[in-house]
């Protein structure tokens, strides 16, 4: 009788319903088989032997993900109600029967009821059967693999696609694939892989020369920079790798001026936009979240509510211009340590704009306006946003096509823009410079295949006037930095030509007043001699000190001095805490007055 007796010591159970003939290599190399989602294992003597289910369920390594330091296995399991899982578990939870049981019954209904031998020998099984491949985690551009994954989707960067599974499983090249942020068990899961799961290819009837003319007419001229920014991002390893450094795009403005809608046309074109990295927190929550620039490879990661005043910040945001990761140390010694890798491109916008000199000479610097909008700029801005809604990454999905002719085509055309534009861009740092020659690169590569709504001499004039912009700040910025320098040397200088508290200052809480003319006197002294160079005249300064973001207002009366000396005179307040030495004023200020 089919599925009775086949030998003269083994006996099927009467619930198993596969033919002998399909079971009997694993009943001979193993003693275990699979039937009907349940393990069952050879028991008995050898004079009586019989199969026992040890499990409601069944169970299949999928994939070895090999990986230097975390070693996963990924797991299919099903049992007998029809339940469903598949995940990855650390290979170490393998090892050992209690590592497995937990595993397993963490994702639902799976008992397992064999002991330690019985595992070993379905160990064996399950480790003779599991195919070989690899977990990526990371989205983007797939560097040693040449495609392009989307959490729904892979991109063979030639006119074809493979679709990723519902397990997050594909094949390629006799290869196979797991992206964990694509199995289906996470779908509903609100806190797992949730950046990952927005990075995905959407498909809509929007044609790309509608959007891009569509953001001209909302964004005007800022339209130009955004544009060719956000397609050179999508290959901005392959600009990393030739030229070594990727500018950062700062769109500075007040509130409500359309900076913030700018940065949602410019990262919808990888899927819906990430959540952006507030900045108010400082260095160390953005050293804390840095993690998401090695989360995707080739999108843009947008940083929020710049604040100036923090160098530390300043100097992490520096490092993504030069794709300086965040060091961290581990534990296989004292010395070993690992990077966070910067993967993706920056978008910093802020209502203040750095200080720090070296800082702006590495942006593509928009500066908004605040304004009131008419009935039809409001009309537009809506169809834009309308537009960006429907999904437009599926720009991004055609635009891959072309990544052998950028990367062929980008450093001729790369150092042609930066020898046109050095003529006629007029600034005094060759990285702003370079900068505009990554944008200047994408507009020659693409202007046949992209139909952009702006001319090549249109793109020059409006970089022209975002440099201006941009040199008047670098000119502030380094005015500002060297005034109050040279400020706090003259608290500390020599007594007879120094800033004197109650004389021509006084702190309270974070409101300095000071006496501009006096304090300017000896701060030009104190120029020549700190920086052999001339001091800016009185009325530039003046003039910086109006604009400068500390600036509170003038005072027409104030008093200095304590007591019957006490004098009454004309001078400035400005808020303290806005600048980066306010420390080094107030421990100044207590000097002077202990010494009082």
């Amino acid at each position: 009788m089919k599925n009775k007796i086949f030998s003269s010591q083994h006996e099927l159970p009467k619930e198993v319903t596969t033919p002998y003939s399909v079971l009997q290599s694993d009943i001979n190399n193993y003693h275990l088989f699979t039937d009907n989602n349940r393990i069952y294992i050879l028991k008995g003597t050898s004079s009586k032997q019989y199969f026992e289910s040890i499990s409601n369920f069944e169970i299949q390594i999928l994939q070895h993900i090999q990986d230097e330091k975390f070693p996963m296995k990924l797991l299919k399991v099903k049992n007998v109600f029809g339940l469903e899982r598949i995940f990855d578990i650390s290979s170490d939870l393998f090892n050992t029967l209690g590592g497995f049981e937990n595993s397993i019954a963490r994702q639902g209904n799976f008992l397992f009821t064999g002991n330690a031998s019985d595992f070993k020998q379905l160990k064996a099984l399950l480790f003779d059967k599991m195919g070989n491949g690899e977990k990526l985690e990371s989205l983007g551009y797939q560097n040693g693999y040449d495609f392009w994954i989307w959490n729904n989707k892979v991109n063979l960067l030639n006119g074809e696609s493979i679709e990723i599974d519902e397990n997050g499983i594909f094949n390629h090249n006799q290869k196979s694939f797991y992206v964990p942020s694509a199995n289906k068990i996470y779908i509903n899961n609100l806190s797992a892989y949730q950046p990952q799961k927005k990075m995905k290819l959407v498909n809509s009837d929007i044609a790309m020369s509608t959007y891009l003319q569509k953001m001209m007419e909302v964004h005007k001229e800022h339209s130009i920079t955004a544009v060719l920014f956000t397609i050179s991002s999508i290959f901005q390893d392959i600009v990393v790798n030739q030229i070594g450094n990727f500018p950062i795009l700062f769109l500075y403005g007040a509130g409500s001026s359309g900076k913030d809608q700018l940065a949602e046309s410019c990262q919808s074109f990888f899927g819906i936009p990430q959540t952006a990295i507030n900045l108010e927190g400082g260095a160390s929550t953005l050293k804390g979240q840095i993690r998401k620039f090695a989360q995707f490879t080739n999108i843009i990661c947008h940083l929020s509510e710049y604040k100036r005043g923090d160098s530390k910040l300043d100097g992490t945001i520096k490092g993504f211009w030069d794709r300086r990761g965040y060091e961290f140390g581990t534990i296989e010694s004292k010395v070993s340590t690992d990077t966070v890798p910067i993967l993706s491109s920056t978008l910093l916008t802020g209502n203040e704009y750095p200080e720090s000199e070296a800082l702006i000479s590495r942006l593509l610097w928009l500066e908004f306006q605040a304004k009131t909008f008419s009935l039809e700029e409001t009309k537009n801005y809506d169809l834009l946003k309308d537009m960006t809604k429907k999904g437009i990454s599926h720009f991004t999905d055609d635009l891959l096509i072309y990544r052998d002719l950028y990367e062929e085509k980008f450093k001729s055309k790369y150092r042609m823009c930066k020898e046109n534009f050095t003529p006629l861009i007029e600034v005094q740092h060759t990285r702003v410079i370079g900068n505009l020659s990554v944008l200047g690169a994408t507009y020659e590569i693409f202007k046949d295949l992209v139909a952009f709504p702006f001319t090549y001499n249109e793109m020059v004039s409006h970089f022209k006037k975002c440099t201006e912009n941009q040199t008047r700040k670098l000119n502030s910025s380094s005015i500002g930095t060297k005034f109050w320098d040279c400020f706090l040397a003259s608290m500390r200088g020599n007594k007879d030509d120094r800033i004197v508290v109650f004389r021509d200052l006084k702190l309270e809480g974070n409101n300095l007043y000071f006496q501009f003319t006096s304090c300017y006197n000896k701060i030009q002294r104190q120029w020549v001699l700190q920086y052999r160079e001339t001091a800016p005249n009185k009325g530039l300064i003046q003039d910086y000190l109006k604009k400068d973001s500390c600036f509170i207002k003038e005072i027409s009366s104030i008093k200095f001095e304590k007591g019957k000396d006490a004098r009454i005179t004309s001078g400035y307040l400005v808020n303290l805490s806005k600048l980066q030495i306010h420390g080094e004023i107030v421990n100044a200020v207590e000097w002077q007055i202990c010494e009082q």
